[in-house]
């Protein structure tokens, strides 16, 4: 009836992906190339890296493709990172959460996406980055240390090109952690 190599079975129960969602997506074949030429030279941020880069891998060995994610890019392992940083204690993604009091409310199924902008939240945490990109507000004053820095943009303004977002970006960037 469908178009699938295997269908999803019980799985539909973790991730609410169906197999009617499924009908006309592209399989991992297709895409494959274009996940690696994306990711090559990145840093990949994973949760619990081996088991997903197991997966991935898997699946390019079965289509011939002799690499693996590894061993094109970066890979920050944030289960480690936890190990490291507080041995003893819990290191799964919902304890780190709690940890850092990033926001799960809207995470009722376990979706990439909204796991990923999650994880984004805790490494930041974790890593005492920019912990305020993802605040509405802060009171944060730009320190700049080199006043040549500002006359020399000033003098040079009319060569700067400012490319505005349009409507469609301010509108995503507005409800991306809704």
């Amino acid at each position: 009836m469908f178009n699938l190599i295997k269908p999803v079975g019980d799985s539909v129960n973790i991730h609410g992906i169906t197999d009617k969602f499924l009908i006309n997506k592209p399989q991992f074949d297709k895409i494959s190339n274009d996940l690696l030429s994306f990711i090559k030279g990145a840093t990949l941020i994973i949760h619990n890296a081996p088991f997903d880069l197991g997966f991935l891998n898997n699946e390019l060995k079965i289509n011939g493709i002799d690499k693996k994610i590894e061993d094109i890019c970066q890979i920050i392992d944030t289960l480690e990172l936890s190990k490291e940083q507080r041995p003893g204690t819990m290191h799964n993604l919902d304890a780190l959460c709690r940890r850092f009091g990033v926001d799960t409310s809207a995470r009722t199924r376990h979706g990439a996406l909204l796991d990923a902008q999650i994880l984004a939240q805790v490494y930041l945490a974790m890593t005492g980055g920019q912990s305020i990109l993802f605040q509405e507000s802060s009171n944060i004053e730009s320190q700049i240390s080199d006043p040549a820095i500002i006359k020399n943009n000033i003098a040079n303004k009319d060569n700067i090109k400012v490319i505005y977002a349009n409507k469609k970006e301010t509108d995503l960037h507005d409800n991306y952690f809704k």
